[in-house]
């Protein structure tokens, strides 16, 4: 609830702090570790996403912020929590869904975004397909799509 990003250690019994890497201005709502865990990626309520470079120990990692963030919400109906994160199995791509209908690719480290969808609704929800080759959304509505994810033939 106060924003801060820790890593635990959990060969002790209980379990110890192992250290804050940092924080964000808002709740915490999603993690996700890349594959070869080099990256911790934290995304909060308010759509920002830190990427948190373990390997190298500097942990002032990119924040990613969609450029149309600069507005408040248009209502109190929209949010920009960050629902979803999943990097790609070459850790190079980052999967985000939020409040807003946005389901968006990131590169990791550069923090561009290579391709984003918009959609009426929240996103609950997205994944990769097991080639990603596609990505599947949970959708509000009760709707699955299939996305044709960036650099698939």
């Amino acid at each position: 609830w106060d924003g801060a990003v820790k890593l635990w250690d959990t060969s002790t019994d209980p379990p110890s702090e192992g250290g804050e890497l940092g924080k964000h201005e808002e709740i915490v709502r999603s993690v996700a570790f890349s594959p070869d865990s080099r990256w911790l990626a934290s995304g909060d309520e308010a759509g920002v996403i830190r990427l948190w470079d373990l390997q190298s120990k500097d942990l002032s990692g990119p924040t990613l912020r969609h450029p149309d963030d600069v507005a408040p919400p248009r209502s109190a109906y929209e949010s920009r929590l960050v629902s979803t994160l999943e990097f790609s199995s070459d850790s190079r791509r980052l999967l985000s869904t939020d409040g807003i209908g946005r389901v968006v690719v990131w590169s990791v480290p550069s923090g561009e975004i290579i391709q984003e969808w918009q959609f009426p609704g929240w996103v609950w929800a997205a994944r990769w397909s097991p080639d990603e080759s596609l990505i599947a959304t949970g959708n509000a509505n009760g709707t699955v799509y299939l996305l044709t994810a960036p650099g698939a033939e």
